[in-house]
């Protein structure tokens, strides 16, 4: 204890062995949650105008799949700026939460 009490906590080892600074992990959970409330929020408005499908816009730096990705790192490029179902899904159009 007389460690952390000097040097203080300035990393965050998570099960999955990946390691975080002390400073990331709140910053990006807080994005994270702010960007998933304001997701949920527009499909409710989506639900309460009675549409089913949404425009997701598209970004400059998307993530996109390559060699060396990690097997759980998620591309973002591959769903952005088409158009998805909020409920089911048909040839068409996609299931948003898929």
């Amino acid at each position: 204890m007389q460690k952390y009490a000097e040097k203080g906590i300035t990393t965050v080892h998570y099960e999955s062995g990946e390691t975080f600074s002390i400073e990331s992990v709140p910053r990006r959970d807080i994005v994270a949650g702010v960007n998933k409330l304001n997701a949920d929020i527009i499909i409710e408005q989506c639900k309460a105008l009675v549409t089913n499908l949404v425009y997701v816009d598209q970004h400059l730096g998307a993530r996109t799949r390559n060699e060396y990705m990690k097997h759980n790192y998620e591309a973002h490029a591959d769903w952005q700026g088409k158009v998805h179902m909020i409920e089911g899904s048909n040839e068409r159009f996609p299931n948003l939460r898929s």
